[in-house]
This record gives C-alpha cells, sequence and structure tokens, in this order.
C-alpha cells in the first residue's frame, strides 16, 4: 500500500527536564461512533465540533492551559471493517489529514470506546488504516479511550488485562501510551490537562519531532483528492436520477420506503429482518425499519434517508429520494452502499 513520506523535524523547546509547548497539534482518528468529535470537544472545552458526521477533516483551535491547541477531526470508518471496504474519500481525507494542522501534528490520537468489546478484527482494521498515514505514526500515537463511565470502579489498566491479546496488542504498538476521557465532565479539567502533558512527554521522547510532508507528495494527494470532492459534489443530481429509476421499479408496489437508512450506529447499516415479516416499524435511533412482505421482493431492501428528521436532512449521506436497491444485507452490501454515496 502507497504511504506519505514523512520527515521528523524539530519542534520543541526544552529547558533542563521540563518541557512546555506553546503550541500543540493534535489530531482525531478512529472508527465511526468511537467519540472523537466529543473528545475534540472535551479537550478544547467547548462545542467546537458538530457531533453529526461528515466525510472530510474538521480542524478547530482554542487556548488550553496556556497553550495555543489545534485540533482535526477526522472521518472515522466503520467498526472492524477492512480498509478495501472505506469509501476512496475518506481513505484520502485520513492519508492527507496531517496537512490540516502545518508544519505537521505533534500526535495521533487512536480514540477508542470502553463500552464495546476491542477485537482482533477491529485490530487489523485500526492497523490497516493507519497504515495509510505510515508506519512510523505508532510512535506518535496515544490510544485516547472514551465513555470511562462505563468501567465503574475498574481501572484502565484493569480492563487493558481483561479484555484480551486485540487491545493489549495495540497498547504495546503505541509505546504502552493511553489516556482516559469523560466526555460528560468536560468541566474536569484535569483530565486535559494531563492529557496534554503526556503529548509533551511524548514529542520529548521523540527529539522534538512532528510529521512533515514533503510539497510534491502533499500536491499529488491534494490534486487527487480534489478530484474526488467533485465527484461528491455531483452526487446529488445522480442520486436523483437513480432514483427516478428505482421509483420506476418499486415505486407502484410500495407507496413509502419499507427500510430506512441508518446512519447513526457505528457498527452497521440496519438491524435484521423480522422473521415473520411484520408490517410494524421498529424505530432505530433517527430511522426506521419495516420488512418488505412480498414473496417476490423477499430480502430487497431499499434505502432512503427520513426527511422528517432535521439531523438527517444536514447530513453528508443524505437525499429525500430512494437511492439504492440491494439483494442482500450484508458488510459487503453495506459497503457498496457507502462507495455509492461518496462518488
Amino acid at each position: 500500500m502507497n504511504s506519505l513520506s514523512l520527515t521528523v523535524i524539530p519542534s520543541l523547546s526544552m529547558s533542563g527536564d521540563s518541557l512546555h509547548l506553546s503550541e500543540l497539534r493534535i489530531m482525531l482518528l478512529g472508527y465511526k461512533g468511537a467519540g472523537k468529535s466529543s473528545a475534540g470537544n472535551t479537550i478544547l472545552g467547548r462545542e467546537q465540533f458538530d457531533l453529526r458526521r461528515t466525510a472530510l477533516c474538521v480542524k478547530r483551535q482554542g487556548e488550553v492551559a496556556g497553550r495555543q491547541v489545534t485540533v482535526v477531526d477526522i472521518p472515522g470508518w466503520w467498526a472492524n471493517q477492512p480498509v478495501k471496504r472505506t469509501p476512496k474519500l475518506v481513505k484520502q481525507e485520513i492519508a492527507l489529514s496531517v496537512s490540516q494542522c502545518p508544519p505537521g501534528p505533534h500526535t495521533l490520537l487512536l480514540v477508542i470506546r470502553l463500552d464495546a468489546s476491542f477485537t482482533q478484527l477491529d485490530r487489523r482494521s485500526v492497523e490497516e488504516h493507519l497504515e495509510l498515514l505510515s508506519e512510523r505514526v505508532w510512535i506518535h500515537t496515544i490510544v485516547l479511550f472514551t465513555f470511562r463511565d462505563c468501567l465503574g470502579d475498574t481501572t484502565i489498566e484493569q480492563h487493558i488485562e481483561s479484555e484480551g491479546k486485540a487491545l493489549q496488542w495495540l497498547v504495546e504498538k503505541c509505546g504502552n501510551r493511553y489516556h482516559v476521557l469523560n466526555n460528560e465532565n468536560r468541566g474536569d479539567i484535569t483530565q486535559v490537562t494531563e492529557l496534554l502533558e503526556k503529548i509533551e512527554e511524548m514529542v520529548a521522547g521523540n527529539r522534538g519531532g512532528h510529521y512533515e510532508i514533503k510539497r510534491e507528495i502533499l500536491e499529488k494527494k491534494e490534486e487527487r483528492n480534489k478530484g474526488e470532492k467533485e465527484r461528491v459534489k455531483k452526487r446529488p443530481m445522480t442520486l436523483q436520477k437513480r432514483s427516478e429509476t428505482l421509483r420506476s421499479l418499486v415505486g407502484r408496489e410500495y407507496s413509502e420506503p419499507e427500510i430506512m437508512f441508518q446512519r447513526s450506529s457505528g457498527y452497521g447499516f440496519l438491524s435484521s429482518p423480522s422473521k415473520h415479516h411484520s408490517k410494524r416499524p421498529r424505530i432505530n435511533a433517527n430511522f426506521r425499519f419495516m420488512p418488505l412482505l412480498s414473496d417476490e421482493h423477499k430480502q430487497k431492501t431499499l434505502f432512503t434517508s427520513d426527511t422528517s428528521n432535521p439531523e438527517s436532512q444536514h447530513s453528508s449521506t443524505s437525499t429525500p429520494e430512494t437511492i439504492a436497491v440491494v439483494t442482500k444485507l450484508t458488510p459487503e452490501t453495506s459497503t457498496e452502499f457507502t462507495e455509492t454515496l461518496y462518488r
């Protein structure tokens, strides 16, 4: 897999054993629903990041504990899915994310939820997505655990030990650097200052290094990314044409969409269909699910956004029209649908 060529250059002023960075540049990376945007808001101490998902990097800045802090929220991937199933635009955003905070980020915070098991599939997924940057990224990475409240009286060390080899491998790969944030308790500034101090300690261990992308590589990647973004801009017109075709095929038989696209779950697109094919909708987050009844259309599924939901209407994956018909609900199907959205 092609990766960016990164150069480490000094950026840290130290006096004796003490160190303090007047400026910190941070990237947040992880799977969808891990809590990246909330973590960014906690670090900056205010609501800077929109919690609705986006396919593009978002940068915010603020002063935190006497430091000028830049935070870049990078689009996530579907949990435990391999990189080949991640949309091309998202992969390019990850690869180019280091250019969002010039001359380069001091650290990458890999965000992991504590209320969900971290499996070998998750481990491989994380490893593959970080390879979009380079192998060197690991020496600049800290595991940032979210949803601290779910542990109760259990310490983070006890959790890592009991969770299994996959999580232990990840923590060791990051040089045993980790931190826990409770995004529900943003008034606790101590948890943020401790994180910044851990970042400074890591930077000192890296001899003050940060990432810098070679200009020629950056220009080539950005040109390719620009082409993808142009395709995204044209997407609504394309989807409308597809919608008209699909409606001509199934619209006469069904007056309303049978299945609403689930955007809010970080673990998959849809719930499993009812074995009895009940007409009664099941509420699932911002969307509803209703299986098809016709034997002829058995297992066929209609996707659309929920236009009655204000949040859905402003989502980057929303369209008021029917946009895809699939024949089987599998990870591959979900990925095909996601790829369609980013075309």
